[in-house]
């Protein structure tokens, strides 16, 4: 991306350098069609896992304080009177997805590994290319925030994994049915990650990697609690198993079935929410 700047300056070495080429040329592509110092910026969408059990659907492991009685609930009382919509309950994993691009500091995503082997001969080793792997782990630090709403959901994800390995419950009846091909035998606690790198406009999507069959391996418990003796910002270091891990990138045609679930599955579900359609309802009663 270029600026006024850039391609005043652009404009200038072309003159000055209309005797050196090469020199030329490395200008213009510094000054006027690339920026080396600011790539874009990154942001971490995530499909969360359905956790199916029966026990734990609907919000039956998570206290919503936010229609649960106090000052929040009477603001949805009062604006229920005035625009006469009916708040919804609120999915909390879909919604705690929703926090995941804000308080996502830092990503170490899974190594690509390209394996070789050895063809031996008279006249010495012939290398070659014999897999194309990628690591297992996927590494995230989130900013915690008040009250530990990043803890608490990978709180309940293990405890959810727990019980299911117990059997103290079970999934949902289509994880079980046999006949049922899309569900039979899959994990219901899986979430997937896509990570998207913008263009400093953060509008032009120049890269998406997706992890898929994505659950936590420890919890930073250590980290969470802190030190009496500093008052910090807590940073929650989360390490994942990942399953599979592809990426694409823009102007190649490989993987673009990542970018196509991004921005036909992943981003319109911040289209509107309760919040937006009530702040709508009130325009209109204004206007």
């Amino acid at each position: 991306m270029s600026s006024p700047q850039g391609l005043g300056l652009n404009a200038l070495l072309t003159a000055l350098l209309s005797h050196n080429k090469p020199l030329q040329h490395f200008y213009s592509q510094l000054y006027k069609k690339y920026n080396p110092d600011i790539t874009g910026y990154t942001l971490i969408f995530m499909i969360p896992p359905e956790f199916s059990s029966p026990s734990y659907a609907n919000n039956k492991k998570v206290a919503l304080e936010s229609f649960s009685g106090g000052f929040f609930s009477s603001i949805i009382d009062f604006l229920k009177d005035i625009t006469g919509l009916e708040p919804e309950i609120l999915n909390s994993l879909d919604e705690f997805a929703k926090y995941y691009p804000f308080f996502a500091l830092d990503y170490t995503p899974p190594q690509t590994r390209v394996g070789n082997s050895q063809v031996q001969s008279r006249s010495g080793a012939l290398t070659y290319a014999s897999d194309v792997t990628e690591s297992e782990t996927v590494n995230i630090s989130f900013l915690e925030s008040s009250p530990l709403g990043i803890y608490k959901f990978h709180l309940l994800w293990v405890e959810y994994i727990r019980e299911i390995l117990r059997g103290e419950i079970a999934p949902a009846d289509k994880y079980l049915n046999r006949y049922n091909i899309g569900y039979f035998g899959a994990q219901d606690y899986l979430a997937s990650l896509y990570i998207v790198k913008y263009l400093p406009d953060m509008d032009t999507i120049t890269y998406v990697a997706k992890c898929t069959g994505v659950f936590p391996l420890s919890l930073p418990s250590k980290e969470l609690i802190g030190s009496r003796t500093t008052n910090e910002i807590t940073i929650l270091p989360f390490e994942y198993s990942c399953i599979s891990f592809r990426e694409y990138v823009e102007g190649i045609s490989n993987n673009d079935w990542i970018l196509k679930e991004l921005t036909d599955d992943v981003l319109p579900t911040y289209d509107s929410s309760l919040f937006d359609i009530i702040t709508d309802k009130l325009k209109d009663i204004i206007d």
